[in-house]
């Protein structure tokens, strides 16, 4: 009877009890990695992963095809004011000059997204600095524009855009780090 105790006292020692294997104790480092090192995160699944592609993909393409509704739908309401003011030929000039730069850069824009994706998808960084930078200047345009208009809605396109490049970034290399 005396042995059994001193036999489940031995059983209830942390020193007797089961340690975790390097395996184990990787596998649960991973995981709260994967949480940015916050205790008990799951990781986001496979489901979150197809949503971050899908935005990402739809703010590219929609920056990217916003040129061409930018340089031959936007400008019809433009060339009528255009031909009803009395503005000199050379400042004509400079509008439409400064009007198809901007279709120009959309299109940029655009490729740099497209360009960047390879890298993105896996989680490195090593086009995301683009791609963070077109993030940035289509949130502040969003919110310059948005507030200068007088909260014209349309502008918030753009805001949209910003923000959902920069999230959905942020979102992919934080999971491809996690595998």
């Amino acid at each position: 009877m005396l042995q059994r105790r001193k036999a489940a006292r031995r059983k209830t020692r942390a020193s007797a009890a089961k340690r975790a294997t390097r395996t184990e104790r990787a596998g649960v480092a991973a995981r709260e990695r994967a949480g940015w090192g916050v205790r008990g995160v799951k990781p986001l699944g496979v489901s979150m992963r197809i949503i971050a592609t899908v935005l990402y993909w739809l703010a590219a393409v929609t920056i990217a095809l916003g040129a061409f509704g930018h340089g031959f739908l936007g400008i019809k309401p433009v060339e009528a004011a255009v031909a009803a003011s009395t503005l000199p030929a050379d400042i004509v000039g400079v509008i439409w000059i400064v009007w198809y730069f901007v279709s120009g850069t959309m299109v940029v824009c655009g490729a740099i997204l497209f360009w960047a994706w390879p890298a993105i998808k896996t989680g490195s960084t090593t086009r995301s600095g683009a791609v963070f930078i077109i993030g940035v200047f289509y949130t502040a345009t969003g919110i310059a524009c948005y507030l200068y208009s007088g909260r014209e809605p349309f502008w918030l396109l753009f805001l949209f855009q910003g923000v959902i490049v920069i999230g959905t970034t942020l979102a992919l290399r934080n999971m491809g780090n996690q595998r």
